[in-house]
């Protein structure tokens, strides 16, 4: 069943992300067994699989079912958060690099050469590559691979896909921990730490939610003490909240409870990360690229979560023939923030090598601590040390194994930040209001700056970051949508909304009305007249006080057989709802009308999400489709 569903939302979903029927879950601490159990037996879910104790991935019966079980489980309460689990297109964080470099100028500008007098790592400590795979049998890696495991297709092995873009975590893996004296190739940033490769992106670049999870959740289980990742969203999006949730277990489970460093590449957008972005988590080290001049890569990501910089290493491992970047094992033509990442995971297994307690939080600090003030004539480094631009500087392996050496290491408050001392007293680097516990506090989106959205786990505001950040908005998948938000897909070209109540209200401009046949309420964006909508919506009365935009029509043709267009919405004429209630084989915008040969009706995607709310409100029952 699921297969055929994949391959159709494969063919009409968006580009960039696909619906699947699974659901992502995290129960509330208080909630018991049972009552967990029985909210999933309500929404007519399965479990798949649990992660961290609470994080349940689920699956419905097809597409529209996952829907509706979605808006069950967030109308009982009784979760954190619940999510679809999205497929998503991948980016690689590498960037093409015509120059020609001969010498590995990326361990000179980092001083490699002296740290290694004083520590080279240990077997010890494991890098794992969060990646497209790695050629396990190349001749400067194959003694260094333990665990390596294909988070896509949940089983052991991570050897990459054929086709050049597979070649990337192959070139990431040599630039953190390639051999050293062994006459052959290059030498890593860590000589003596050990290497797992995880394969996260396949042929295309498309991966789930869930193997995002199973990714984070296999490297710090089996032992890896730093986690680096060269990928991301192709667009600006909101992270997951299960992956959020993954990326921290890590940090706080790994190495026997003293957590793993996870480092991430800023990526190459030319431009500024948002804070709710995946390299903006507090609990990760973002890595910006440098240049061998030590000039900020153009097309480096920057900004006040971008903390580090670090050069972006061209010569690299590289699948030999035509599956690499070049016709041998070697590459003198990679770079991006992808090869940025893994200098700095590469220097921090050397750090850890040498003083095993350090905390994630600690070794950040370290490296921004020691960092290089470069081109300070045009950065502006301000009083804390952080330019604007070029964050607190350019990676020194030799300063911070110095630092770690000599005991230098930053010392976490026992009280966590202090804010609005200009201190960054819990060593992330981040510092007063950039610091979550710090951030504007929230409990709706109504509550933050208009161009702001409430991150409501963590009651904080932080800034909208793609199109489809507010109620009404268009989008293709929830994490579009913005925190704890979720796009409704069977609407035309997708409907950001949230779930709401009594006691959760609606951001400004958005009412609470009744959704979907579970009886759930979502927010819709509210209206006065049809141009206060976006274009193909209409101001639809949804009582006698408020109206809401919902999909628009301009005549009956617009609308199928048996229905007409009346104040700018589908209707049935006359009225015998009960057939256009039933599932459809409409618009595959949403492909759960086509779900085990269930072909009833003739209305489309789009008037179906309105007949199903106004059933709600005439209380109506639908027909099952046999």
């Amino acid at each position: 069943m699921f297969v055929a569903a994949f391959a159709l939302a494969l063919m009409t979903a968006s580009p960039d992300a696909l619906m699947t029927p699974r659901v992502l879950a995290k129960a509330r601490s208080e909630v018991s067994a049972p009552v967990r159990d029985a909210a999933f037996a309500r929404a007519g879910v399965r479990v798949l699989s649990r992660h961290f104790e609470r994080v349940y991935l689920l699956e419905a019966k097809s597409m529209r079912a996952a829907k509706l079980a979605e808006a069950s489980l967030r109308s009982s309460r009784l979760f954190d958060y619940v999510e679809r689990d999205v497929v998503t297109k991948r980016e690689p964080a590498y960037r093409p690099d015509d120059a020609l470099y001969s010498q590995l100028w990326h361990l000179e500008n980092i001083a490699a050469e002296a740290a290694w007098d004083t520590a080279q790592g240990d077997a010890s400590v494991i890098i794992a590559i969060i990646d497209s795979g790695v050629q396990t049998t190349h001749p400067d890696l194959q003694a260094k691979i333990v665990a390596p495991y294909d988070a896509i297709r949940d089983q052991d092995g991570a050897e990459p896909d054929p086709g050049v873009e597979s070649a990337h975590g192959t070139a990431c893996a040599g630039i953190a921990a390639a051999a050293t004296s062994n006459n052959e190739g290059i030498a890593g940033i860590c000589p003596k730490c050990r290497l797992m490769p995880i394969k996260l992106v396949g042929q295309g670049g498309w991966a789930a939610t869930s193997a995002d999870v199973r990714a984070f959740e296999h490297a710090w289980k089996n032992g890896a003490a730093v986690i680096s990742n060269s990928w991301g969203p192709r667009t600006p999006q909101a992270v997951s909240a299960a992956l959020e949730d993954a990326i921290n277990e890590a940090t706080v489970s790994g190495r026997g409870g003293k957590g793993a460093v996870v480092v991430f590449a800023a990526g190459n957008g030319y431009r500024e990360n948002g804070a709710a972005e995946l390299p903006s988590l507090a609990s990760v080290i973002a890595v910006g690229a440098s240049l061998p001049d030590d000039t900020r890569a153009d097309y480096s990501n920057f900004g006040p979560f971008v903390p580090l910089y670090a050069p972006a290493a061209s010569h690299t491992t590289d699948p030999p023939g035509i599956q690499g970047f070049a016709p041998g094992s070697y590459t003198t033509s990679f770079g991006g923030t992808s090869a940025a990442a893994p200098v700095v995971a590469g220097i921090a297994g050397v750090l850890l090598a040498m003083n095993p307690a350090l905390k994630p939080v600690q070794v950040k600090a370290v490296l921004i601590a020691t960092a290089d003030k470069v081109q300070a004539s045009v950065a502006a480094y301000d009083a804390t040390g952080r330019s604007a631009t070029y964050g607190y500087g350019r990676v020194n392996m030799q300063r911070a194994v110095e630092a770690v050496r000599d005991g230098h290491v930053c010392q976490p408050s026992a009280g966590g930040e202090a804010c609005g001392n200009g201190v960054d007293d819990d060593c992330n680097g981040l510092v007063d209001a950039l610091d979550p516990p710090c951030a504007p506090t929230c409990n709706t989106s109504g509550d933050c700056a208009s161009d702001k959205i409430c991150d409501v786990p963590h009651h904080r505001c932080v800034p909208k970051v793609a199109p489809g950040s507010s109620v009404g908005a268009a989008c293709a998948s929830s994490q579009q949508c913005g925190a704890q938000a979720f796009c409704l897909s069977d609407a035309p070209d997708g409907y950001c909304t949230l779930s709401c109540s009594a006691t959760a209200p609606c951001p400004v401009g958005a009412g609470c009305f009744p959704y979907g046949a579970v009886g759930a309420t979502v927010c819709l964006q509210r209206c006065r007249f049809n141009p206060d909508c976006r274009e193909g919506y209409a101001c639809a009365p949804q009582n006698d006080t408020d109206s809401a935009c919902l999909p628009a029509c301009a005549e009956d043709s617009a609308c199928g057989d048996g229905r007409a267009c009346s104040e700018g919405r589908c209707v049935d004429a006359p009225p015998g709802i009960e057939d256009a209630a039933a599932p459809h084989n409409g618009s595959a915008v949403d492909v759960s009308f086509q779900t085990r040969g269930c072909r009833c009706g003739n209305a489309d995607a789009s008037a179906l999400w309105l007949v199903v709310i106004a059933l709600i409100r005439a209380r109506s029952r639908s027909r099952a489709c046999s």
